[in-house]
Parts: C-alpha cells; sequence; structure tokens
C-alpha cells in the first residue's frame, strides 16, 4: 500500500494504517471539565492536561471536586490527520493551503451543530459538501505543473479548515458555562 499523492514513503503507509485503526480508540483528554462544589450549574477548566500529570505520576495532585468531563482529542480522528496535514503545509504550495483552509473553515462553522455538553457533529450529508467544497477549491487554485498537488492540498485544507472552522471556533458555545445542562 503506497500514499503517493501525500508524499509518505511506502514503508511508512502500512504503520501509519494500523495507528490510524487502532488509534480510533484512543482520545487524549486535553481539558478537565469539573464542577465547583459551592453549585453544579457552574464548571471549571482545568488548564494544565490531567493526562500530563498521570504520565507524570503527581501523587501530590488531587482534585477537589469530583470528574465531570474533558474536551478531547482522537488519535485517529485528530491527532494523525493534523500531523499529516501540516506535513503537507511544509511540502506544497503553502498559501493554496492557506486559502482552502480559509474556505473550508468558513463553510465547516456553518455547517456543524452544537450539542453542549456531548459533541460538535455534523450530519454526513454536510460532510460530504464539506468534503466538496475542499475538493473543487483545491482543484481551482493549484497551479498546473508537472506535478500537481491537488490531492495533498484538498486534504490539507480540508482537515484544518474542519479543525478551524467546526471545533476551535465553536469552543466558545462549548464553554463550561455552556456544557452544564446535566443536574
Amino acid at each position: 500500500m503506497r500514499l503517493p499523492w501525500l508524499g509518505i514513503a511506502p514503508g511508512l503507509s502500512l504503520p501509519l494504517l494500523i495507528a490510524a485503526f487502532f488509534g480510533c480508540y484512543i482520545n487524549l483528554p486535553l481539558f478537565i471539565l469539573t464542577p465547583h462544589r459551592q453549585s453544579k450549574q457552574r464548571v471549571s477548566v482545568e488548564i494544565f492536561p490531567l493526562w500530563l500529570l498521570k504520565c507524570l505520576c503527581l501523587p501530590s495532585y488531587k482534585t477537589q471536586c469530583e470528574f465531570y468531563g474533558y474536551i478531547g482529542l482522537n488519535v485517529s480522528g485528530g491527532l494523525i490527520p493534523i500531523i499529516l496535514a501540516l506535513y503537507q503545509f511544509y511540502r506544497v504550495q503553502q498559501e493554496v493551503i492557506l486559502i482552502v483552509t480559509a474556505v473550508v473553515a468558513l463553510f465547516s462553522y456553518f455547517l456543524v451543530t452544537v450539542i453542549p455538553g456531548i459533541a460538535i457533529v455534523t450530519r454526513m450529508s454536510r460532510f460530504w459538501l464539506i468534503t466538496i467544497v475542499a475538493v473543487l477549491s483545491a482543484m481551482a487554485l493549484v497551479v498546473d505543473g508537472v506535478n500537481r498537488y491537488d490531492v495533498s492540498v484538498a486534504f490539507a485544507g480540508g482537515v484544518l479548515g474542519t479543525t478551524i472552522g467546526a471545533d476551535l471556533l465553536h469552543q466558545t458555545r462549548c464553554s463550561p458555562r455552556n456544557c452544564c445542562n446535566s443536574p
């Protein structure tokens, strides 16, 4: 198996596929949401990642509040695609990737649905619309030549645009004060 359009060597394709397959079971908690003691309607965000504290084995770290929830990053759905997209950013036409990223971020910002306290989701039909926007904008903007990089640009712009437009720009709507819907 080869991934020549993304510039990945043949020897790395199979380990990358295996990592993506098993990475779907791994979520890295980035921020922990815990309720305050005074009220169940208020939550505090621990900015320092709890998974890093667990890896450092700090026994002195004790939470005074019970665990409420977390904002996490899935390995195969977020970490591996973002690393591959950043690799494409340094490999092909950066300005075109930035334009495709901006277009996809704009579309994905308006096409996702935020379910407070649960997730940021999109319907399958809207997902395909975001993908088609990434592909068509990459095909329109990539300069013709011997090596066409429209697949790499569409991949990087689609991943980074969706991450920015759907996830990062909606973090204010998923703030701790909006995520307290349960008693």
